[in-house]
């Protein structure tokens, strides 16, 4: 097992890398991003404001998550992961680094994609080429990366975010961090020994699952628990190839959303269709960008290697710029 080392670059080069890389994703469930801006010799993204936290803080929370929320925020998520690697006939865009973490809610809790430091490309081929790097490798966050990752030979291919998804199903399923220590409640400190035997299998414990399972057996939402169980292994196959399609889990929770819908009873409560949530009208509800200068920022410096910390400062930018795309 090898780790892979990032090439030395500029900070302000990954910046814009990312920046770069945001003004082409256009999507219902991708973060909205409005262009830069360099105030007191700071660099800073410009983006929507996303009141609703993150879908860590949901999943960690003692708030009701109903079964049906969280088979629709899985399916918000791939459905952006679906747009970065099929939108572009010629290039997929590999995340990186899905997490809960990066995924931001709103106020009507729709999940939206952010965080695309670790994007890499890769030429749309059915062989598999070299991928042209982007952004520092480094930035993947060990419990939700392949395990081929760590080979040093492997090239990052869209397998590897299927996976990242897959630990993020078994987050939605059980609402526990991945490789969590029972004993304290701590993610387990054996970083490099848990690495090595998530590279020969390991995976997420099972018995959290099965209490889960147990918890459910006479309730109808089972069915749901079930499916999603059994999509999230596939996800993590240690076979690269053996793991579905971002397009191919896409379909497979349309159909049971959809299966739902048509089973609903008269009175019940149901998720809001992608379509026809709110949060369609939060680009409507901000000024264009070269008339509001108050807008969220987010410091050039929390695109550290930190794992859990994210910095924003909400004063005014007036030095903000659209991005030239050359």
């Amino acid at each position: 097992m090898h780790n892979k080392e990032a090439p030395v670059t500029s900070p302000v080069k990954f910046f814009y890398d990312e920046a770069k890389i945001l003004q082409r994703m256009k999507h219902p469930h991708i973060v909205i991003f409005y262009g830069v801006t360099s105030l007191f010799a700071r660099e800073g993204l410009v983006m929507e404001f996303l009141e609703g936290g993150n879908l860590h803080e949901l999943i960690l929370s003692k708030k009701n998550l109903p079964w049906t929320d969280r088979l629709r925020l899985l399916h918000e998520l791939i459905s952006a992961i679906n747009f970065l690697h099929n939108h572009d006939d010629k290039k997929a865009y590999i995340h990186g680094d899905i997490k809960p973490l990066n995924t931001l809610l709103t106020k009507f809790m729709v999940l939206k994609l952010t965080d695309f430091g670790a994007v890499n490309m890769i030429v749309s081929t059915n062989a598999l080429p070299p991928s042209i790097e982007i952004s520092p490798k480094t930035q993947h966050t060990w419990p939700y990366t392949a395990p081929e990752f760590f080979d040093s030979d492997a090239k990052e291919t869209p397998a590897m975010d299927i996976y990242s998804f897959g630990i993020v199903v078994y987050e939605l399923l059980t609402r526990i961090r991945p490789y969590e220590d029972d004993r304290n409640g701590q993610v387990c400190r054996k970083k490099y020994s848990l690495l090595f035997g998530i590279c020969k299998g390991t995976r997420p414990n099972q018995s959290k699952l099965d209490e889960v399972k147990e918890q459910l057996k006479q309730h109808q939402d089972v069915d749901i628990f079930l499916k999603l169980q059994s999509l999230m292994k596939e996800c993590w196959e240690h076979e690269p190839s053996k793991r579905p399609k971002a397009i191919e889990i896409l379909k497979t929770l349309t159909k049971q959303m959809d299966e739902l819908s048509d089973t609903d009873a008269p009175g019940e409560e149901t998720f809001t269709p992608v379509d026809e949530s709110p949060v369609m009208c939060v680009q409507e509800t901000f000024r264009p960008v070269d008339e509001s200068p108050v807008m969220c920022v987010q410091d050039i410096q929390s695109t550290s290697q930190q794992e859990d910390n994210v910095s924003v400062n909400k004063a005014p930018i007036p030095g903000m710029h659209k991005l030239s795309l050359k």
